[in-house]
């Protein structure tokens, strides 16, 4: 049961640290809670009185369920280090196009953070694994 609530808490969690943008950060939590409502709907469906106490296909929903969401948290982990990849490609190649220093680097950084564009967008935004 720990691992149930360790994936329940850990995925808004990863998820809203791996976005960058107000807006984009708004509309995945609203998301995460109405998945979390249509789940609360769905599970009264699942665990029928009638299959009292054993309620196998109801236990069998969740193992499947948890299992999908084992998988797309793999998918999730190969995505973001892809694009971590990619992003510190990027970041080489601007640092040598502009002979940079460490310390501009840094203002780069800093520069970056504050400005309203996309974690797609920002090279200096680095994704959580």
């Amino acid at each position: 049961m720990l691992e149930y609530w360790t994936l329940i808490l850990s995925h808004p969690m990863t998820m809203l640290t791996s976005l960058q943008g107000h807006t984009k950060k708004v509309t995945v939590n609203s998301f995460t809670l109405f998945t979390f409502g249509v789940g609360s709907v769905v599970g009264t469906y699942i665990f029928l009185p009638n299959q009292a106490p054993a309620y196998i296909p109801g236990k069998a929903a969740i193992v499947a369920l948890t299992l999908l969401l084992m998988i797309l948290c793999v998918v999730m982990w190969w995505l973001n280090v892809r694009l971590n990849k990619q992003k510190l490609a990027a970041q080489q190649k601007l640092i040598e196009e502009n002979e940079w220093t460490p310390e501009e680097v840094e203002k780069e950084k800093e520069r970056s953070a504050f400005l309203d564009s996309t974690d797609l967008n920002n090279v200096w935004f680095m994704y959580t694994k």
